[in-house]
């Protein structure tokens, strides 16, 4: 991307950086994220990877100087220097520490371009070149973050890049989450099936008419308890009367199967073997002397 067209500085293109406060704000139990470095996922914001929440007094002060605004790109100075993620739009957050927002605020780089740049080689390149060696950590200074070049594109092409790159990251997003939504239902299921028994309980229910009053007495408590669990689950469905209509249908189709397969088996083993035909030896000697093979 970089071959044909000039490298200019992110200070040269209008890119402001915007650094955060350096400390840390009391964690709530219910309130508004604080986007730290462990969010930071493959060019997104993992809102699901418990960051720590603040309250909104906090949040106004954090957001201050650093009000993280659709189109800026959160850089990490340290652990995982040069990682960036992108500003997705109506979102609301704090910005953590070691963390700066890059904001494109001139003409010359279109904000979804932005956010790609910052991933590609040359990007890599000028991390390793402002990279600071550290007793624990490496860090970029703030200094030299606008120092950094990027390929700079003319706005059309700028644009173009951004559209392609924009729509294939949307089909991979969009894979991820039916993936993530296929994994929970697989987890779901098996769970119902072979943790909580859920159709044995379901047979069991439908065999005594979901009526547990008909239950055998005889059951140990712990699963009479478990049928109650289950029966309230049944019942708040919006169509408990339907599942509760096929699961019967389900019982009575199983009984009569298993009837039939026991009268099966029952006359099987009412009607008397047959006696094999042993070869009558006496009446032919020679029957089992082998034969000469022809010449």
């Amino acid at each position: 991307m970089g071959s044909k067209w000039q490298s200019t500085s992110l200070k040269e293109l209008g890119v402001r950086l915007i650094d955060c406060d350096h400390k840390t704000p009391k964690a709530v139990e219910c309130g508004i994220p604080y986007i730290g470095i462990p969010q930071m996922d493959n060019g997104r914001i993992n809102f699901d990877a418990n960051p720590r929440l603040i309250s909104e007094d906090d949040f106004k002060h954090w957001t201050r100087k650093a009000n993280p605004m659709y189109g800026d790109i959160i850089l990490s100075r340290r652990c995982n220097s040069g990682e960036t993620v992108y500003v997705p739009r109506n979102s609301k957050f704090a910005l953590g520490q070691n963390l700066v927002l890059l904001r494109p605020e001139g003409e010359r780089v279109h904000p979804e371009y932005l956010r790609w740049a910052v991933h590609g080689k040359e990007w890599w390149n000028e991390v390793a070149k402002y990279l600071n060696p550290g007793a624990i950590f490496e860090s970029l200074k703030c200094a030299d973050i606008p120092k950094f070049k990027i390929p700079e594109p003319p706005i059309s092409a700028q644009i173009k890049i951004a559209e392609h790159l924009s729509a294939i990251s949307g089909k991979i997003e969009l894979n991820q989450k039916i993936n993530q939504t296929l994994e929970q239902m697989a987890q779901a299921l098996f769970k119902s099936w072979f943790v909580d028994f859920d159709p044995v309980f379901d047979n069991l229910l439908a065999s005594v008419d979901f009526n547990l009053e008909n239950l055998e007495t005889s059951l140990p408590d712990e699963l009479i308890q478990k049928a109650q669990r289950r029966l309230a689950a049944l019942n708040s469905l919006e169509n408990a009367a339907e599942c509760k209509a096929s699961l019967s249908a389900l019982a009575h189709e199983l009984q009569a199967q298993t009837h039939a397969a026991v009268q099966v088996s029952e006359k099987a083993a009412e009607t008397p073997a047959e006696t094999p035909v042993k070869a009558n030896v006496s009446a032919n000697p020679n029957i089992l002397t082998p034969r000469p093979l022809p010449q």
